[in-house]
């Protein structure tokens, strides 16, 4: 059997395993509440902040918030995050379901997945690892909110009062 010496810098392979693992245990702390689908999207976008792979990162964290929205019942099909932000905006703060903060959120994750979903606008060059580390982090929240249990209460007043 042919051995090759193998060498690497024990700093740079514990700074790649810190990171690694900094993002997989973040992942792995959802929320039960979040449809399996949604997790599975939030996890690919994980998955590619691992391999390095910002910009497709940010694209997969911007369907993973469209598709939580869509789960929630909050926007329709064809439906953009944009329309859904902004008619929440124009309602009393009491008939909102969420506030300003994560509004202004889900703004930054479907800016930054805009990025890569619309060639027009193609800053998608200019993502860098820490624009998707925030993207991911974010969204981490945002979905917290979304499918936080009394989320669900509030939306079923909404309707029932509408």
């Amino acid at each position: 059997m042919l051995s090759i010496p193998f060498s690497i810098n024990k700093a740079a392979l514990r700074s790649f395993i810190d990171q690694w693992y900094t993002f997989y245990m973040e992942a792995e702390n959802l929320s039960g509440n979040i449809p399996s689908d949604v997790a599975d999207n939030y996890l690919e976008a994980v998955r590619c902040f691992n391999a390095n792979a910002y910009r497709a990162s940010v694209v997969m964290a911007r369907r993973t918030l469209e598709l939580a929205l869509f789960r929630k019942g909050l926007i329709k099909e064809k439906e953009t995050i944009a329309s859904f932000i902004q008619r929440e905006k124009e309602k009393s703060s009491e008939q909102r379901v969420l506030s300003d903060k994560v509004l202004d959120l889900l703004s930054a994750i479907r800016v930054f997945g805009n990025y890569g979903a619309h060639v027009s606008d193609d800053m998608l060059n200019d993502i860098t690892e820490e624009d998707a580390r925030l993207t991911i982090e974010i969204l981490k929240k945002a979905l917290s909110e979304l499918f936080r249990p009394n989320l669900l209460r509030k939306l079923g007043e909404l309707t029932r009062n509408a």
